[in-house]
């Protein structure tokens, strides 16, 4: 389908919409989980991401040309159905940057809770160095006990 007037570009763009506000609704489950530790739930809303990704890729895909006509029909379409373009256009692009954001915030979480699971872990290597380097330097096992019958 070619994009030939005002109306195929804004059933495009509706289409687009509800996929991006899927995303962001998947984003903010996605933090939820990561919130509760629920990794299991985190693979699954993961791979319905992907899913809605790979139909806006699609939906780019079929419809290459729109970046080209929208200037275009944009002059010369009638002004209530440029407007409704424009206000989906204007929404799609506010999703998009609270998505960003929801991404990032998400993205954060995740490298803080790394960050400290790896300097947990290496407190936990320091203290088995430390127990090996005593064990290493204090009597064989025999003479650590006070034998209080001689």
């Amino acid at each position: 389908m070619t994009l030939a007037n005002l109306n195929d570009i804004l059933q495009v763009l509706k289409e687009r919409r509800t996929h991006c506000r899927e995303l962001l609704d998947l984003s903010r489950r996605q933090n939820r989980v990561i919130e509760a530790n629920d990794y299991s739930t985190l693979l699954n809303i993961l791979g319905h991401k992907q899913r809605l990704l790979g139909r806006l890729d699609e939906l780019k895909r079929r419809h290459p040309e729109l970046g080209q006509q929208w200037p275009i029909l944009r002059e010369t379409g009638p002004a209530p159905l440029r407007r409704e373009c424009d206000e989906v256009i204007s929404e799609i692009e506010a999703i998009l940057a609270e998505l960003m954001q929801t991404e990032k915030d998400g993205a954060d979480e995740l490298s803080q809770r790394r960050d400290a699971t790896r300097r947990q872990l290496e407190s936990i290597a320091q203290g088995i160095h430390i127990n090996e380097t005593y064990r290493d330097n204090v009597a064989p096992y025999r003479h650590r006990f006070l034998d209080i019958n001689r």
